[in-house]
C-alpha cells in the first residue's frame, strides 16, 4: 500500500532500505499466512505458470470468458507493530501481505476516523 505524501515525511531517508532488509529478513513471505513476495494466488492456493498466463490474458482481453478467474500478485509490504513510522526498530517491523497488513491496520484506521470526527464537532 502505497505511503500518502504527508506520511511520507515521517519515514527515514533510508525507508526503503530497511523494508527491503525486513522482507529479507522474512524469507521474501508474509510473516502471517506465509505468501511469497510477487507470486500469484488464487484464494489461498499458489497458482502454476500456465494459470497466471491465463489470468493476465483474459485481463488484457476482457471478452475472452465471461467471469475470469480472481487472481491477485502478492507485494509484501512493512507493518509498524506499534503504528509508529518513525520507530524502526527491528523488534517493531514485520513483512506483511496487503491483505494481512489491512487486517491488522483496520481497527487502527477505525479508531483514527472516529478521533477525526470528534474532533470536527
Amino acid at each position: 500500500m502505497p505511503i500518502s505524501k504527508e506520511k511520507m515525511k515521517l519515514y527515514p531517508k533510508n525507508w526503503r532500505e530497511i523494508s527491503a532488509r525486513v522482507r529479507i529478513r522474512a524469507g521474501n513471505k508474509c510473516e502471517l499466512c506465509d505468501r511469497l513476495n510477487h507470486h500469484y494466488y488464487d484464494g489461498n492456493k499458489l497458482c502454476h505458470e500456465a494459470e497466471v498466463e491465463w489470468f493476465l490474458l483474459c485481463k488484457k482481453n476482457p471478452g475472452l470468458v465471461k467471469e475470469p478467474r480472481k487472481i491477485i500478485k502478492i507485494v509484501l509490504t512493512t507493518h509498524h507493530l506499534d503504528f509508529n513510522p518513525s520507530n524502526n526498530e527491528e523488534y517493531n517491523l514485520m513483512a506483511l501481505c496487503q491483505r494481512c497488513h489491512n487486517r491488522l491496520d483496520a481497527r487502527w484506521r477505525a479508531y483514527n476516523r472516529k478521533k477525526k470526527r470528534e474532533a470536527k464537532g
